[in-house]
C-alpha cells in the first residue's frame, strides 16, 4: 500500500503518467506554486484516498492532471489557493465513473469539488464542497455532462459565498440526462446551477433531459440561474422528464408564467422548455449581464 504523508514544500507526488489503486497521500503541504497532492500529466484512479493535502500560496489541494480518470476512491479535505486553482481537482479533461469527492474547499477562486475545461460525470458524488470564489461551490467547467451520481451537501452544502454563484454548479454548456444536484447554496445566484461564466463573452446552452434538481437555495434561481452576456444569447432545453421540486429563492416567489426562461431579460437564442414546467424563481431565473 502506498502512503505518502506530510512533505512539506513540494506537495506530495509530481509524475508524467500516475496510476492509483490504492494507498493514501495526505497531509502534504506546498508552499511554493503547484499542487498539494499529485501533480501529473494524466492520472487514472481506481482507489484509495487524497487527504488534507494544502496550498500555502495559488495552486491546487488534491490533484491536478492535464487528463484525469476516476473511477474509485476518495479525495477529501484537500484545500486550494487563488488563480487557477481549485480544491479537489484541477483538470483540463475529467472522467468520473464512481468514487467521492467530499469536503475540499478553495480560497479566492471558482471550483471547490473539481475546477475542469472539460467533465463528464458518469456515476460518483460531489459532496460538501465550498468555493470562496464567485462561482461553483462542487463544480466549476466550461463543459460539463451529466449522466449520473450526485452533487449535493450537508447542512452547509456545496456552498459558495455571499456574492457567490452556483453552488452546485457552475458552466458555459450544461448536459444532464440523469442524477441529482440538490441541497446545495448559493450566496447569490443558482443554488444548483449557474450557466454563464460572468465575464466571459462565450455562448451558452443549457440541455436537462432527465434528473432531479431538488432542495437547492439560492438569493434567485433557487434551482437554476441563467446569466448571459451581450454577445451571445443562451440556448435553452429542458424536457419534461427533468424534476425541479423543493427549490427556495430568498427574494421571493417571483412568477414568470410558464417559463421564467421567456423572460424578455434572457432573450434565449434557440429555447425548448415543454409546458408541463410552469417556473418561478424559486426554480430557475435569469438577467441580462455582462
Amino acid at each position: 500500500m502506498l502512503i505518502i504523508l506530510q512533505l512539506l514544500g513540494v506537495g506530495g507526488i509530481r509524475a508524467s503518467h500516475f496510476t492509483m489503486y490504492d494507498g493514501k497521500i495526505s497531509g502534504n503541504v506546498d508552499s511554493e506554486t503547484g499542487v498539494g497532492g499529485v501533480w501529473a500529466d494524466t492520472m487514472i484512479m481506481h482507489g484509495g484516498e487524497i487527504t488534507d493535502n494544502r496550498m500555502m500560496s495559488t495552486g491546487v489541494g488534491g490533484v491536478r492532471a492535464n487528463h484525469f480518470t476516476m473511477y474509485d476512491g476518495e479525495i477529501s479535505g484537500n484545500h486550494g489557493a487563488t488563480a487557477l486553482a481549485a480544491g479537489g481537482v484541477r483538470a483540463n479533461t475529467m472522467i468520473m465513473h464512481g468514487g467521492e469527492i467530499i469536503n475540499n474547499s478553495v480560497a479566492g477562486y471558482n471550483g471547490g469539488g473539481v475546477n475542469a475545461n472539460h467533465f463528464t460525470m458518469y456515476d460518483g458524488r460531489i459532496r460538501g464542497n465550498t468555493a470562496g470564489g464567485e462561482l461553483g461551490g462542487g463544480v466549476f467547467a466550461e463543459q460539463f455532462i451529466m449522466h449520473d451520481g450526485e452533487i449535493s451537501g450537508n447542512i452547509s452544502g456545496n456552498s459558495v459565498s455571499m456574492i457567490g454563484d452556483g453552488g452546485g454548479v457552475g458552466t458555459n454548456h450544461f448536459i444532464m440526462t440523469g442524477g441529482e444536484i440538490r441541497e446545495n447554496n448559493a450566496g447569490r445566484n443558482g443554488g444548483g446551477i449557474h450557466l454563464g461564466i460572468p465575464g466571459m463573452q462565450a455562448p451558452t446552452s443549457m440541455n436537462i433531459t432527465g434528473g432531479t434538481i431538488r432542495n437547492n437555495i439560492a438569493s434567485n434561481g433557487g434551482g437554476a440561474y441563467v446569466h448571459h452576456n451581450n454577445q451571445h444569447k443562451p440556448d435553452l432545453t429542458i424536457a419534461n422528464e427533468a424534476i425541479f421540486t423543493g427549490n427556495v429563492a430568498l427574494n421571493g416567489l417571483f412568477i414568470d408564467n410558464d417559463l421564467a426562461a421567456l423572460n424578455p431579460q434572457v432573450a434565449p437564442g434557440v429555447i425548448s422548455v415543454l409546458n408541463t414546467h410552469a417556473f418561478t424563481n424559486y426554480d430557475i431565473n435569469a438577467s441580462n449581464g455582462s
